[in-house]
């Protein structure tokens, strides 16, 4: 065999190799910060039932809790796998190895200790008040610089290339990495640093806000999508020609979209009219995106091809809603309720993680070159994750469109309306719940699956230090 072909057959294992320490140290940071979230949720939902408990100190307050929560969810679960999904799909797809995976790996543990510092500081000192910003600037600076090197790194894996890959992954995560930093460094200058005054703090939060949900963590669960779909159902994408204006249609509207939560404030109309008029038109991405992945089947035998599916019909339905409730005559009605929550969770929970899942199964096997040891445990994570995604967005969508009616009527006094909010809060707990089950069953066929690779590495440490296989030997 010549030396050509040979390094031919090797290079994915090459490849593999380059990713192996900083995208499963990643995928197991998301894990356990995806771990921290469900419990500080859950402690927040039953705070919001029997406000007295653990009312020992203002550390644990509920908005305290719900911050960190938050946190969580978002830079620790949602940024970290998605970062590790795109380390490997850039590497992969272009056919190159990872570029210094050492120093990604060595950034990827400042992030994690960064993150940590910044919950317990919001904890201490307390949240920013800000939705995306909620940690305080003390940590905020090592949070920026670990950002923007791993980005930096994801952008050194797009160009060491070799250029032949023509998937739109690769266009989602570039614009993503690119993305991220620009608007933390935008956003914490503006708003905590060198704080602007008046209307435009408030607008430039909304930016942030919107552009780290849709310009940061969309485009890595869309990449997911756009990689791993035709791969898993060996079905192409059903109009890649559209997927080129489907992803420039997201990203020039989604830029737009800040000042939604705004309506009715005093900012500039005409500002909030090109906020409603961009969510109303990104539906037609969204549609572009729907019609490229109707490969992904709830049916397959491929657990990764069902949680695709799963991603793939949120994503429809937050766009629909999305574009329906943008309306001023819906926002009338649904302003300041927790219907607007809801939304999120759709498109956290049911968008964004069952992407990032799907990446997790099809790839973790690959770096660890053995399937995961239980078949029945990730049928379980499947349904207990729809399950719970479904009873929280449900709670949180007709409890928060019962909330707004109650709260349109003036005669109603507030009790009232908090205390027909009661079940459906307990109801989304419960949803929490069974979500958080569901993410039990994935770390424990993870954990048996690290066994199993470290497993044979038993014998020789044991014998490296009694000397038995040497006697054995002789």
């Amino acid at each position: 065999m010549s030396g050509t072909n040979s390094n031919c057959t090797e290079r994915p294992d090459a490849v593999d190799a380059s990713c192996r320490l900083p995208v499963l140290y990643l995928f197991v940071g998301g894990l356990a910060w995806l771990f921290a979230g469900i419990g500080l949720s859950l402690l927040a939902a039953a705070k919001l039932q029997f406000p007295s408990l653990l009312n020992i100190c203002e550390g644990l307050t509920y908005g305290r809790i719900d911050s960190a929560a938050r946190v969580a969810f978002t830079y620790g679960f949602a940024s970290q796998m998605g970062l590790g999904l795109a380390f490997w799909i850039l590497a992969r797809s272009g056919n190159s190895r990872l570029p210094v995976p050492g120093i990604a790996f060595a950034i990827s543990l400042v992030w994690n200790v960064a993150l940590t510092l910044g919950v317990g500081a919001l904890f201490i000192y307390g949240s920013t008040g800000l939705a995306g910003l909620e940690i305080p600037r003390q940590t905020a600076p090592l949070i920026l610089a670990a950002t923007g090197l791993l980005s930096v790194i994801g952008i050194a894996a797009f160009a060491a290339g070799d250029g032949c890959s023509k998937s739109p992954a690769r266009a989602h995560l570039l614009g993503a990495l690119i993305a991220l930093p620009v608007l933390y460094l935008t956003a914490q200058l503006g708003l905590l640093f060198l704080p602007i005054r008046g209307v435009t703090q408030a607008i430039t939060a909304g930016w942030f806000q919107q552009g780290f949900l849709l310009l940061w963590l969309a485009p890595l669960a869309l990449a997911s999508l756009y990689f791993f779909v035709p791969r898993l159902t060996e079905r192409p994408t059903q109009s890649a020609a559209l997927a080129p204006f489907g992803f420039w249609t997201w990203v020039i509207l989604a830029a737009w979209t800040g000042a939604i939560d705004l309506v009715g404030g005093p900012v500039p109309a005409w500002w909030v009219t090109v906020s409603i008029v961009a969510n109303v038109l990104l539906i037609i991405p969204v549609v572009i995106f729907f019609i490229n992945f109707q490969g992904a089947c709830v049916f397959s035998r491929k657990i990764a091809v069902r949680f695709a599916a799963i991603s793939v019909i949120s994503f429809f339905v937050w766009g629909i809603l999305n574009a329906a409730t943008s309306l001023r005559c819906a926002q009338s009605i649904l302003h300041f309720t927790q219907f607007g929550v809801g939304l999120r969770e759709l498109f956290l929970f049911g968008f964004i993680a069952p992407a990032l899942f799907a990446g997790v199964y099809a790839v973790v096997p690959r770096l660890a070159e053995r399937e995961f040891p239980c078949r029945i445990t990730p049928t379980v994570h499947w349904v207990c994750t729809v399950g719970g995604v479904a009873l929280m967005v449900g709670a949180y969508t007709v409890g928060g469109y019962l909330q707004g009616r109650h709260l349109a009527v003036a005669g109603v006094p507030i009790t009232a309306v908090n205390a027909s909010l009661r079940p459906w809060l307990a109801l989304h707990a419960a949803g929490f719940a069974l979500f958080g089950f569901a993410q039990v069953a994935l770390v424990a066929n993870s954990a048996w699956l690290l066994f199993e690779c470290v497993k044979p590495l038993k014998e020789p440490v044991i014998s490296l230090f009694t000397g038995t296989q040497a006697a054995s030997g002789k």
